[in-house]
């Protein structure tokens, strides 16, 4: 009789541990998928370049206070079509300076000649936006690669 009552118990346990392992490999797959998400965009070009004259911006360095670290994890999304041959960017990342918080906002396209950096816009609240691309025409138009 003893061994009848164990051997439910054994199913339990092997059904709790499959249970633990499966939740433990869904987690690994979504941490992965999320990472490499974010990544995608924390490493895309046009976001490197946009951080890049953010973080050297004298009106940035002056509203927000110098020195400005540069983002976290960025969050937006990157759109391709295959068929088109075309990518697209909108994201946006905090910014942190010694006074204030601010959210550059990125938008970027890719084809053939390769990324292209079209919109790249420091907001900082009671402040009116910093356009990070007036005065630089040069690098609307230059392709980022």
């Amino acid at each position: 009789m003893t061994r009848a009552m164990t051997r439910p118990a054994l199913c339990g346990r092997r059904r709790v541990i499959a249970g633990a392992i499966a939740v433990g490999v869904l987690g690994v797959a979504a941490f992965t998928i999320l990472r490499f998400v974010t990544g995608s965009i924390a490493g895309n070009p046009v976001m490197r370049q946009a951080v890049g004259l953010a973080l050297t911006d004298e009106r940035v360095l002056a509203v927000l206070g110098s020195p400005v670290t540069e983002p976290g994890m960025p969050r937006g999304h990157v759109q391709c079509s295959l068929l088109r041959k075309q990518c697209s960017i909108d994201a946006a990342a905090n910014l942190s300076g010694t006074t204030r918080l601010g959210t550059l906002h990125v938008k970027g396209q890719r084809d053939s000649k390769g990324w292209q950096l079209t919109t790249a816009v420091v907001l900082v609240d009671g402040s009116s936006p910093i356009d990070l691309l007036r005065g630089r025409e040069g690098n609307v138009d230059q392709a980022v690669r």
